[in-house]
């Protein structure tokens, strides 16, 4: 993950973006299980991404050293900061399909996926009783590593609040905090 020297704008309207976002459901078949196709993840990310000023583009690649498909996804945001995102996997024909269809199969399910990361999506299945629930948060032994981490790493602690939109660890999302430490991560490495 990369991104420009300022993010206080993006993470901003990402922010208010996410507010705003549903969860998209499992409502199509394929290949022996449910998922949420891409079409409907865009149909509910489009419209509120285009309110706060966020676009996205994805460019596909092959790797032919270590046979995988990637993705890099470009958030940008009107005042000219961005996010870029990395995604990949192993290629793999599959049964019925010639190895461009299987690549483009593959890039689908990389594109879904990382869409609905970056944007705090998830995919459930279809149930009327769901209502609105509040998101639970990480655990305090989850906000004690990434506070340890986040030291270790150098990582700016503001810059890292404002990037998730929030004002203190323990309100991180549970379901960010794979991204979170994964960030910090690289970060480490960058730095190593």
């Amino acid at each position: 993950m990369k991104w420009s020297e300022q993010i206080n704008e993006i993470a901003k309207a990402l922010n208010a973006c996410q507010k705003e976002l549903k969860d998209v459901f499992k409502n199509a078949d394929g290949y022996g299980y449910k998922y949420a196709p891409l079409d409907k993840v865009y149909d509910e990310v489009r419209p509120k991404m285009t309110k706060h000023g966020l676009s996205l583009t994805h460019s596909k690649s092959f790797n032919r050293e270590t046979n995988t498909i990637e993705l890099r996804s470009l958030l940008m945001h009107e005042s000219g900061q961005w996010i870029e995102y990395h995604g990949s996997l192993p290629f793999a024909s599959m049964k019925g399909m010639n190895d461009y269809q299987s690549a483009g199969s593959g890039f689908t399910y990389l594109e879904r996926y990382q869409t609905s990361t970056i944007f705090g999506i998830t995919s459930d299945e279809d149930n009327d009783a769901q209502g609105d629930q509040q998101e639970p948060t990480i655990t305090d032994d989850q906000a004690a590593t990434l506070d340890h981490e986040i030291g270790a790493a150098g990582v700016d602690r503001n810059k890292f609040l404002q990037f998730f939109g929030i004002g203190d660890l323990s309100e991180l999302p549970a379901s960010r905090y794979g991204q979170a430490m994964k960030m910090i991560q690289k970060k480490k490495k960058v730095a190593a």
